[in-house]
């Protein structure tokens, strides 16, 4: 499941989360870094064009 926080401060079980209703994904990732990401967008243009996209963008 999907949530986001709306409101800033502690969590509360009932107050203040969103559900997106988003179906779940396959991968995701998390990363602060943007070299880590820098390196995820390398390693996907070098999949080759046999392996599906999903939407990302290419460079």
């Amino acid at each position: 499941m999907h949530l986001f926080a709306a409101k800033p401060g502690g969590f509360v079980d009932d107050e203040g989360i969103i559900d997106l209703q988003q179906s779940p994904a396959e991968v995701v990732i998390l990363s602060a870094a943007d070299s880590n990401l820098s390196a995820l967008a390398q390693a996907v243009d070098r999949l080759g064009e046999a392996y599906p996209r999903c939407g990302w963008p290419t460079g």
